[in-house]
């Protein structure tokens, strides 16, 4: 398929300034579709998807300040062997502010 290139600059919605970017129109898009960020992009600092009680949020931020490990943190919250189990009306231990039956302690969660 053939499709027009151009070199863009644009401001992310933190203020960060890319300049320079090789974009391509995709006609095929369709609904509330701005652009796609790529790995051009993703890879000049840190990106991040959350998604809070039905809330998504994505975050950028460059340069690089730290590294962000999801999987090493919960982790660090799983509760050893060795340490008093999760009471099931207690909070529960990734932080949530959830009790543990209504987040980690619920299969279905």
């Amino acid at each position: 398929m053939s499709t027009d290139t151009y070199f863009v600059s644009f401001i992310l919605p933190n203020k960060v300034r890319v300049n320079g970017v090789r974009v391509a129109e995709v006609p095929q898009l369709t609904g509330n579709v701005d652009m796609l960020i790529g790995m051009d992009i993703i890879t000049l600092g840190d990106f991040s998807v959350t998604n809070v009680g039905g809330k998504t949020v994505f975050s950028f931020r460059t340069p690089s300040v730290k590294m962000i490990d999801y999987v090493a943190e919960i982790n660090r919250t799983k509760p050893a062997k060795s340490e008093k189990k999760v009471g099931r009306n207690e909070p529960c231990p990734c932080g949530s502010g959830k009790k543990y039956k209504y987040c980690h302690g619920n299969k279905n969660a």
